[in-house]
């Protein structure tokens, strides 16, 4: 028993020997692979740094030569290092140059191509300010004999003044002469006044027929007046309400109103709306008519003064300037352009009943007056530019007492 165990024992150190070995051989086997892996991975490395140098030495010299490149020719930015010319910028530059130099065309595309257009404009130039500098030349010295001229003629005007002062002692001595003379009129003048008093005297009896007269005018006058105060009610507060609100919606914020195109009612114009309440006149707001039909026209509504008293149906419109029945004259004066051409403010006048006149007469009611004018009556340009109210027939309209409203006062009740 002995014996076998033994020879167990040696049999398992030999396996352990045999694996020991197979591993020392396998270990040395990749160590020598590997050994032989670093080498040349070593030998890459080395291939790859010398190719790295290589490279960075040529784009330092490409680099270089931006660099110079961009010094001489500009649009870089000289704050950044190694700042290198903007193409855009040159590109921007070389159509500057061609806008300047009026002799390049499309087949400009370089500044290699410029330079000569420039180098011989510059040249051509240059011969012109020599040219201008002999012109100056020239006139400096005609400037210098027309001073010589001026010195000769200061001193005739010299003996010119003298030769005036003699006349002038001699127009003196005749002066009294006529004097004397005039003193002798002056004593037969005096003699015909006393017959001008009694031309006088009668004179004034005229005058009194005259003013007798000019009292009959003014009571005339007074009576025309009285008739353009009605006729201009329209100026002032109506006492009755233009019209009413039939309906609002507030989701939409318009409404309608009880007036249409039978009232002259036109797209664009302007009330303001008064509570309906009987004896109130709180104001509460504003509306436009952005459409008409024949009895009734819709409206939106703008600048509520108060949230909490909202527009409701039943509550009363007024326009000042609004005439659904009135015959009305107008003329107008003035420049008018923009949204209120003199066209357009013709047809907005007709149809609100109001008749354009061409010339001012006893039968006009208002001169509505435009802008400043930059022509005369003959459509000549001026140098300041002429204001309405320097007109004759602006004076005119105030003398007889047409009633003169501005063009503001119609666009603030008319908006397109």
């Amino acid at each position: 028993m002995k014996k076998r165990s033994r020879r167990g024992a040696a049999r398992i150190s030999a396996i352990w020997l045999i694996v020991f070995l197979v591993v020392a051989l396998v270990g040395a086997a990749f160590g020598w692979i590997a050994q032989q892996d670093a080498a040349q991975a070593r030998s890459s490395h080395q291939t790859a740094v010398s190719a790295l140098n290589v490279s960075e030495a040529r784009f330092e010299g490409e680099r270089q030569i931006s660099r110079d490149i961009s010094q001489i020719f500009g649009y870089f930015n000289p704050s950044e290092a190694g700042s290198r010319t903007v193409v855009d910028a040159a590109e921007n530059g070389l159509e500057s140059l061609k806008v300047a130099f009026v002799d390049m065309n499309s087949t400009t595309a370089t500044f290699e191509d410029a330079v000569p257009v420039v180098i011989a404009q510059y040249a051509a130039r240059g011969k012109a300010i020599s040219d201008l500098t002999s012109q100056v030349t020239d006139l400096r010295s005609q400037i210098t004999a027309a001073r010589d001229n001026l010195t000769s003629v200061s001193g005739d005007k010299d003996d010119k003044i003298r030769e005036l002062q003699q006349q002038l002692s001699d127009a003196e001595n005749q002066a009294r002469d006529t004097e004397a003379d005039l003193q002798g009129r002056l004593a037969a003048a005096q003699a015909d006044r006393n017959d001008k008093d009694s031309q006088l005297r009668s004179a004034r009896g005229d005058i009194d027929d005259l003013e007798r007269q000019s009292e009959r005018d003014k009571t005339a006058a007074t009576t025309r007046m009285a008739h353009m105060a009605d006729s201009l009610k329209f100026t002032k507060e109506p006492e009755a309400a233009d019209g009413e609100i039939l309906a609002i919606s507030k989701a939409l914020g318009i409404g309608w109103i009880n007036v249409g195109a039978r009232n002259r009612v036109n797209r664009g114009m302007i009330f303001h709306v008064i509570s309906g309440k009987p004896g109130s006149d709180f104001l509460k707001g504003w509306c436009r008519v952005i459409s008409v039909e024949e009895t009734r026209s819709e409206v939106t509504f703008f600048s509520i003064v108060d949230q909490f008293r909202p527009i409701v149906p039943g509550d009363i419109i007024y326009n000042p300037v609004f005439d659904p029945t009135g015959v009305r004259n107008a003329v107008l004066v003035g420049r008018f352009s923009g949204v209120y051409s003199e066209r357009e403010l013709k047809l907005l006048l007709e149809s609100i009943g109001i008749t354009v006149q061409k010339r001012l007469d006893q039968e006009t009611d208002y001169l509505i007056v435009g802008a400043e004018m930059y022509v005369d009556i003959h459509n000549d340009p001026v140098e300041e530019p002429i204001q309405p109210s320097e007109l004759p027939v602006y004076k005119e309209a105030q003398a007889q007492g047409t009633q003169i409203l501005s063009i503001r006062d119609v666009r603030q009740y008319f908006k397109k």
